[in-house]
C-alpha cells in the first residue's frame, strides 16, 4: 500500500514538472517518449530526458528550481569548496550537493536533487524557513566540476595507489627475487664458461620443457578453435537494463576522434543509462582542442586526468573509474569500432554467469590486415589469441590474460581487486590474473571490435616492447609469493598460467638461440663428422622449432575466415615475425631494468582504406564471404539512432 502511495506521489510530481517543461518550450510528445524510454518510471525520467536530448540540464533543473522556488545556477562562479560534511543538514546530505564559499564570503549550498528527493526537499524547506546559508539548485555537472576541482590531486593520488601494494608493479623486484635472479645468472655464466657442452645440452632440455608445454596448450586450443559464429543482427532492449559505463582513454589521438565518436554513438544501449567517459591527460591540448569542436551528446563526458604519478593508461582508467555511475564497465581504445550490440552481449553473459563472473572479453578483429607483412602477421596472431586460445581458456576456467580493450567488467569486482595497476604497462594481463586470484571467473563473447594493427616497424616494435615488459612485470608480481598464488588459483591453474606466461617470455628470449644452434649444427656437419651430442641437440631443436611453428599456425588457421587466409603464406612469415618479437622482448628486458614504467605511445590513424574496412566489416558481421574478398558484402550495421556526430565535419 505504501509503495503504491510513493509511486502515485512520483507520478503527481512528474505531471507537475511536465507541465512546467511545456512552459519552457519542450514538446508534450517528446516528454511522453522520454517517459516511456524510462520504463514508465518517473524517478528515471530526468536522466532519460537529458541523455536522449529532449531537454538540456539547464532546462530540466531550471524547472526543478522553479518548482522548489529556489534560485538556479547553471555555471560555476568564483568560489571555494568547503569540505565540512557536518555543516550540511542530515536531511539534505543524501542529495548530491556541494557546500561553497562565494566571492562575497557567503556560504552557499548547491543541490542537484533527483526526482525521488524533491518531495523530501520541498518539505524540509517548508519546515525550515530560516537557514544560516543560501540554497541554490544546479545541474549535476556543476557539482561534479566543483568536486573534481577541489579534490583533483587527492583523486589522482587514489588512482595511482588503488591497487594494493602486494599486487603492484611499483616495486620491480623484491629482495628474494633479486637474489634468486642474480644467483641464477651467475651460476649459469660459470657453468657455460667451464662446462660448455653439458650446460648447453641441459639448458636446451630445460627450454624444451617450456616450449613443448606451450606447444601442447596451443594444440589443445587448436582442436576446439573455430570461426566466429553467426551474430544476431537485432536484440531487444529489456526494460531493466542497468547503467553501463564505457571508459575510453586517449592520448594524442586527435586524428581518430571523429571515427571514435561515431562508433560510440552507435552502441545499442538506452541513452539514459549509458555513461561514456572520454579520458584525456589534462595537458594533451591538441586532443582536447579537437574534442572541443564537437558538441558531445549528454551521455558522453570528457574527463581530464591531472599529471600526478606515472603517465599510463591504467592510471587514467583508475582516475575516471571514480566518476563512473555504471554497474558494469567497458574499456575501448581510441581506434576501436565495437559492434553496436557488444554491450548487450556482455550484459547477457553477466546475467547468465552470476556474481562470480567478473569480466568478459570480446574478440578483437584487425581491420587493416591486408596492408603489409606486419599487419598480416599481427592479424594472424590476434586470430589465434582471441578466437582460439582465450575461448579455450575460458571454457576450462583457466587464468585468462585480458586484451587491452573490449573487456567488460562487473564494477563491484573491479573495485574489490583494486582496479588497474597504475605501474603495470600491460595492465590487462595483470588484471586477468588478479581477478582469478580473488576467485572470479572470466568468459568470452562473440560480438567483436575492429581495431587496426601498427603499419610500420618502429610503432610495432615499441608496442611489442611495452607488452612484453608488462608480461615480465606481471610474472614478477604474481611470483613474489608463489605458494600463496598457487593456493588462490589452485595447483593446476597455477602451473598452466605460469607455463603460459613464463613460456611466452622465455620462448621469445631464447628462440633465436635454438634457431642459431640448429643452423650452426647443420652447417658444421659439412666440415666435420657429427658427434652424438650434436645429433641430440639438433633433434631437440628441430622438434621444438617445427612443433612451435606448426601449433601456432594451426591455432590461427582454424579460427581464421577464408578471406583472412586468402592464400597468404603465413607459415613462412612466422620465422621472421618471431625473430622480431624476440628482438622486442630483449629490449623490454633492458627497459624493465632502466625505465620500468615508461609507456611508449602507439599512434593511431583514422581508417582510410574503404575496401579493407569493407572486408573487415564482413568478418565483423560474419557475412557470407565471396571468393573475391573485394566483393565481400557486410551485413548491415544497426544504427540505433541517427548519429549526432556523423553529420558534423571536422573544422579546418
Amino acid at each position: 500500500m505504501r509503495a503504491d502511495r510513493v509511486n502515485q506521489d512520483y507520478f503527481n510530481l512528474f505531471c507537475n514538472l511536465s507541465a512546467r517543461l511545456e512552459q519552457y518550450g519542450v514538446a508534450r510528445n517528446d516528454i511522453k517518449k522520454a517517459y516511456v524510454r524510462a520504463g514508465n518510471d518517473p524517478a528515471l525520467f530526468f536522466n532519460e530526458a537529458h541523455c536522449s536530448g529532449v531537454a538540456s540540464e539547464t532546462i530540466l533543473f531550471g524547472v526543478v528550481a522553479d518548482y522548489l522556488n529556489l534560485p538556479f545556477r547553471d555555471r560555476v562562479t568564483s568560489c571555494r569548496v568547503i569540505d565540512d560534511k557536518s555543516r550540511v543538514p542530515a536531511e539534505l546530505s543524501f542529495i548530491q550537493h556541494a557546500l561553497v564559499l562565494d566571492a562575497q564570503n557567503k556560504v552557499l549550498l548547491y543541490l542537484s536533487p533527483s526526482m525521488e528527493h524533491m518531495t523530501t526537499l520541498k518539505y524540509y524547506l517548508s519546515t525550515n524557513p530560516s537557514l544560516n546559508f543560501k540554497i541554490a539548485i544546479c545541474p549535476p555537472s556543476v557539482i561534479q566540476l566543483l568536486d573534481r576541482r577541489s579534490k583533483k590531486h587527492e583523486l589522482a593520488r587514489k588512482a595511482v595507489t588503488m591497487t594494493p601494494a602486494k599486487f603492484s608493479s611499483r616495486r620491480v623486484l623484491d629482495t628474494r627475487q633479486a637474489f634468486i635472479i642474480a644467483f641464477s645468472v651467475s651460476l649459469l655464466a660459470f657453468l657455460f664458461f667451464n662446462f660448455l657442452w653439458p650446460t648447453l645440452f641441459a639448458f636446451h632440455i630445460f627450454l624444451s620443457c617450456f616450449f613443448f608445454t606451450c606447444v601442447g596448450i596451443r594444440l589443445l586450443a587448436a582442436m576446439s578453435a573455430q570461426r566466429l559464429p553467426k551474430l544476431q543482427q537485432t536484440l531487444p532492449l529489456p526494460s531493466d537494463l542497468p547503467n553501463y559505463t564505457v571508459l575510453v582513454p586517449l592520448y594524442k589521438e586527435s586524428d581518430v576522434i571523429p571515427q571514435l565518436l561515431d562508433a560510440l554513438s552507435n552502441l545499442h544501449w538506452p541513452r539514459g543509462r549509458l555513461d561514456i567517459k572520454i579520458i584525456c591527460e589534462a595537458d594533451d591540448r591538441e586532443t582536447l582542442r579537437i574534442l572541443g569542436y564537437f558538441k558531445l551528446p549528454p551521455f558522453m563526458e570528457v574527463v581530464r586526468v591531472p599529471n600526478v604519478g606515472p603517465r599510463t593508461k591504467p592510471k587514467a582508467l583508475n582516475y575516471a573509474l571514480q566518476f563512473a555511475r555504471g554497474e558494469f564497465v567497458a574499456v575501448f581504445d581510441a581506434e576501436d569500432r565495437p559492434h553496436p550490440l557488444q554491450l548487450l552481449d556482455a550484459w547477457a553473459a553477466f546475467q547468465k554467469g552470476g556474481e562470480q563472473l567478473a569480466c568478459v572479453q570480446a574478440p578483437l578483429i584487425i581491420g587493416n590486415f591486408r596492408n603489409n607483412f606486419l599487419t598480416r602477421l599481427f592479424s594472424f596472431e590476434y586470430t589465434g589469441l582471441f578466437r582460439g586460445l582465450l575461448p579455450w581458456m575460458a571454457r576450462h576456467d583457466l587464468v585468462m590474460p585480458l586484451g587491452g580493450t573490449s573487456n567488460h567488467m562487473r564494477r563491484s569486482a573491479l573495485e574489490k581487486v583494486g582496479g588497474w595497476d597504475a605501474y603495470n604497462v600491460t595492465e590487462d594481463a595483470d588484471l586477468g590474473v588478479r581477478l582469478a586470484r580473488f576467485g572470479y571467473s572470466i568468459k568470452t563473447i562473440t560480438h567483436g571490435t575492429i581495431e587496426d594493427a601498427p603499419e610500420n616497424f618502429p610503432d610495432w616494435y615499441k608496442q611489442r616492447t611495452r607488452w612484453m615488459k608488462g608480461w615480465m612485470q606481471t610474472s614478477l608480481v604474481h611470483l613474489r609469493k608463489p605458494t600463496e598464488t598457487s593456493r588462490q588459483l589452485g595447483f593446476k591453474r597455477f602451473i598452466i598460467s605460469q607455463v603460459y606466461m613464463l613460456g611466452l617470455i622465455i620462448s621469445a628470449l631464447f628462440h633465436p638461440l635454438m634457431l642459431m644452434t640448429m643452423i650452426f649444427l647443420v652447417v658444421s656437419a659439412f666440415f666435420s663428422p657429427f658427434e652424438v651430442r650434436h645429433v641430440m641437440l639438433l633433434t631437440i631443436d628441430m622438434m621444438n622449432i617445427v612443433m612451435a611453428y606448426v601449433s601456432y599456425y594451426l591455432l590461427s588457421a582454424r579460427a581464421a575466415e577464408k578471406s583472412e587466409m586468402d592464400g597468404y603464406p603465413y607459415l613462412l612469415g612466422i620465422v621472421p615475425y618471431w625473430m622480431m618479437i624476440s628482438l622486442a622482448t630483449w629490449r623490454a628486458l633492458l627497459q624493465l631494468m632502466r625505465e620500468p614504467f615508461l609507456w611508449e605511445k602507439t599512434p593511431h590513424f583514422r581508417s582510410s582504406n574503404a575496401s579493407q574496412i569493407l572486408v573487415s566489416e564482413a568478418l565483423y558481421q560474419n557475412a557470407v564471404y565471396l571468393e573475391d574478398a573485394k566483393n565481400a558484402v557486410p551485413a548491415p550495421m544497426i544504427l540505433v539512432s541517427s548519429s549526432p556526430i556523423a553529420s558534423r565535419s571536422r573544422p579546418s
